[in-house]
């Protein structure tokens, strides 16, 4: 039922009587939108994952998904497959942003730190990775290889 056709827009009616406890809702942009909905929204749990923490938790999800069945499934094989290319991104991007914040541009001569803090650039890929990218690859093949 489409509440505005008996209340205006915004106005608040009775929604749910659950245990004897009145809810009391709120029709917003055609939504009938109850208090308890917008408690819940209210407490959301903020999620924030590091590039590095993040990267390992792709890698331990691929685990999950090639160890949880014996063999694993088509589908799991998919998203396995999918997760260990998003962390070897992620990764990769972190170890760039500890060197430089630049290199994770595709183009690191056309990076801003204002583009970079507000997220508006085209970032490398291991695809595609930046030429400062394949420098200090290079850079660190070539260090480990003298250390040998």
């Amino acid at each position: 039922m489409n509440i505005s056709e008996n209340n205006e827009p915004g106005s608040t009616i009775p929604a749910t009587t659950v245990a004897g406890v009145s809810e009391v809702a709120t029709e917003r942009e055609g939504f009938l939108i109850t208090d308890s909905a917008l408690a819940n929204h209210a407490n959301l749990v903020h999620v924030d994952f590091p590039p590095v923490e993040n990267g390992v938790d792709y890698l331990c999800s691929v685990v999950d998904h090639l160890t949880d069945a014996d063999p694993p499934t088509p589908r799991a094989l998919k998203y396995a497959v999918l997760h260990l290319q998003a962390a070897a991104e992620v990764l990769l991007k972190a170890r760039l942003l500890r060197e430089n914040w630049s290199l994770v541009f595709k183009d690191p001569s056309a990076a801003s730190r204002k583009s970079f803090e507000a997220g508006d650039f085209i970032s490398c890929t291991l695809r595609r990775p930046s030429t400062g990218c394949a420098t200090l690859l290079a850079s660190e093949l070539t260090t480990r290889a003298q250390e040998l």
